[in-house]
């Protein structure tokens, strides 16, 4: 397994943080996600450009190909645009960065995971959000300075499945 850490993660261009993440397996994923903190007072505010990689069926394809689909899912082809956050609420952005159609809304707050280590919740259990959508948990960490890592989780009957990774940064 490919050893990866926050300090070789660059941060001076837009999506740069995704892009050097669509390499690596969920595991790798997964392992860089629990080294990560999350301050104890951690917020998010605005509108955040997401870019999504990580995601469970794509990740049993071979490097080489996975990568590209990334980049394709990193361009305007995707519908999905990032999240905007407000006053500990928030919404999935679709089809324009400015967060005009939103879809997909949360709770957010700060929490710990499994080991007890703080990240950023997000919660879809929101009454404005389709009930099949609501088993849905984000956990967030900060990944660099204004870059933040993100996974989608699946919560079942028995266990919480992991179902993509995303950064969020900033929306200039």
């Amino acid at each position: 397994m490919n050893q990866i850490t926050s300090s070789v993660i660059p941060s001076t261009l837009p999506g740069a943080a995704a892009k050097h993440l669509f390499q690596f397996h969920q595991q790798e994923l997964d392992t860089l996600f629990d080294s990560l903190s999350c301050p104890a007072d951690a917020q998010l505010q605005g509108l955040f450009r997401g870019t999504l990689f990580g995601i469970s069926g794509i990740n049993a394809l071979p490097r080489w190909l996975r990568s590209p689909i990334y980049r394709l899912l990193a361009s305007f082809i995707n519908p999905w645009k990032g999240k905007s956050f407000a006053d500990g609420e928030g919404a999935n952005s679709w089809f324009n960065s400015k967060g005009s159609v939103s879809f997909g809304y949360y709770f957010t707050g700060s929490g710990d995971d499994e080991q007890g280590k703080p990240l950023l919740r997000l919660n879809y259990l929101h009454p404005r959000t389709p009930g099949l959508l609501q088993p849905i948990r984000g956990e967030a960490r900060l990944l660099a300075d204004g870059v933040w890592l993100a996974r989608m989780r699946w919560q079942g009957k028995n266990n919480l499945t992991t179902l993509l990774y995303f950064t969020l940064e900033p929306a200039a």
